[in-house]
């Protein structure tokens, strides 16, 4: 009789160990999931901030040479400065 009662003891927490294993089983699933998520946000994030550090070296640079015709000597040094900024404004596209 003793031995049916172990038997049943050990079957019922074996049963108990199988249904916590399954349970660990789908958390580490769910996990993985979300974990995937926010590695493909913390991705994107990182290629929009790429793009926009791009873009905002651009524009400082052509600041840069906007001040320099500002700080050109004598009116024909500001307007040739001008009219070359204006002409590579012409070939720059902005990528935002």
């Amino acid at each position: 009789m003793r031995q049916a009662w172990e038997l049943d003891t050990n079957r019922k927490l074996l049963d108990e160990s199988q249904m916590n294993c399954a349970h660990l089983e789908n958390c580490l699933h769910e996990a993985r999931e979300e974990a995937q998520t926010h590695l493909f946000a913390a991705d994107r994030r990182a290629s929009e901030y790429s793009a926009l550090r791009a873009s905002a070296v651009k524009m400082r640079g052509l600041f840069e040479r906007l001040r320099s015709c500002v700080n050109a000597q004598g009116m024909t040094g500001f307007v040739e400065s001008l009219r070359s900024l204006a002409q590579s404004l012409g070939k720059f596209v902005p990528d935002f």
